[in-house]
């Protein structure tokens, strides 16, 4: 679908004819420009063909962490502004580092969409939440192409956890919020860029 950038606040969007989002048996993702901030009024869909909708939880935090500088870099505006020039910088991230989502509500996973930028050296996601430590979601990672991930854009998800809870991280998240710690295990391309990232509701 076409593809809007645009301040608040958000009263109507209407879809590009020549570009419209083509109904399909798999998950498509788009993003409501305006709705990664205040000031959304409401979202109308006028399907042609039963649909099903889910509106995926906001990303409260997308927080980089680099081990060898100590330093933690939030870039959730830059992954939800419909906007393709901008994202989350995972160049050369090593075993070391890690990227932390948090939500406020816990997720099934989550949507990348990659630049040109992408990953192609071999290396292996890994996905953790936390139930009083972090633990493995044995996740299925396709972004992955050829033992590389963040080669491609993709759906990385899990099954649900019954045992999942909200803690406190410094500079990541508060007593409210659920948050996914995302780890590789060698390190990415000196030039891997994520453009957009969505969550994946446990409403499906």
């Amino acid at each position: 679908m076409g593809k809007w950038v645009q301040d608040n606040p958000v009263s109507d969007v209407w879809p590009d004819a020549a570009s419209p989002l083509t109904l399909a048996t798999t998950a498509q993702y788009f993003w409501v420009p305006g709705t990664s901030r205040s000031g959304v009024i409401g979202v109308e869909l006028y399907p042609d063909a039963d649909t099903k909708v889910a509106f995926c939880p906001r990303i409260q935090r997308a927080i980089v962490y680099d081990d060898s500088a100590g330093t933690y870099t939030d870039s959730a505006s830059e992954l939800q502004d419909a906007d393709s020039a901008t994202g989350m910088t995972a160049s050369s991230l090593t075993s070391s580092d890690a990227i932390y989502i948090v939500t406020e509500v816990p997720i099934l996973g989550f949507y990348v969409d990659m630049s040109a930028s992408v990953n192609g050296t071999a290396s292996v996601m890994t996905v953790k939440y936390w139930n009083g430590s972090w633990t493995d979601t044995s996740d299925t990672d396709g972004t992955a192409s050829g033992g590389a991930t963040l080669a491609q854009d993709g759906l990385v998800y899990w099954a649900a956890k019954t045992d999942e809870t909200t803690q406190t991280l410094a500079n990541i998240a508060s007593a409210s919020q659920y948050a996914y710690q995302i780890t590789f295990g060698s390190t990415l391309d000196s030039s891997t860029v994520i453009t957009q990232m969505t969550t994946l509701s446990r409403r499906t």
